[in-house]
């Protein structure tokens, strides 16, 4: 029997605003905003656990993964969890997104058991950002929690942020 892997556009869109119920779920809205819609905007409906048997199993690629295409839109956690985001390479940007644009904005998400590491090294481009919530940030950031997450870098590191350049406010942690 063969598993088809769901895409973002195989699910509901209310409105202007993608709703994003699973893991292969968050994986095509990520794929989108990397591909030609890198304003798209997101609601979780559901709690996410990636990397779960039968789910989206992967190395979690950033939405928002270069500074030319920084995520512009807007993603609602709507008081959800997103589990077992991982990434371990040697990426120059690594998080669950990685570069956020001034009119982007995360909020009200938790990020749970999760693991990114980046080591990159070398003299040609030394800047290396690391974060849970966005390597680089230029939008605003807003109501995140972090919960029993690791963070590893060969550069610049941050629970939500490596490197911010716009606002973050209302934040938590725990153990």
């Amino acid at each position: 029997r063969r598993q088809r892997q769901m895409c973002i556009r195989d699910r509901t869109k209310v409105g202007d605003v993608y709703q994003i119920t699973s893991g292969a779920e968050l994986k095509g809205f990520a794929d989108l905003v990397n591909g030609e819609e890198p304003g798209a905007k997101g609601i979780l409906t559901k709690n996410i656990t990636l990397n779960e048997p039968g789910d989206y199993a992967q190395k979690w690629t950033p939405m928002g993964a270069s500074s030319s295409a920084a995520f512009t839109g807007d993603f609602d956690g709507n008081g959800k969890t997103i589990t077992g985001l991982y990434m371990d390479g040697e990426d120059a940007v690594s998080g669950l997104f990685g570069y956020v644009g001034k009119t982007g904005s995360i909020h009200d998400l938790t990020i749970a058991d999760a693991s990114v590491k980046s080591m990159k090294t070398g003299s040609y481009n030394p800047k290396v950002y690391t974060a849970l919530a966005a390597a680089s940030n230029a939008g605003t950031i807003s109501n995140v929690t972090l919960k029993n997450s690791m963070i590893s870098s060969g550069g610049y590191a941050g629970g939500i942020a490596a490197l911010n350049e716009g606002t973050i406010c209302l934040l938590y942690t725990s153990p």
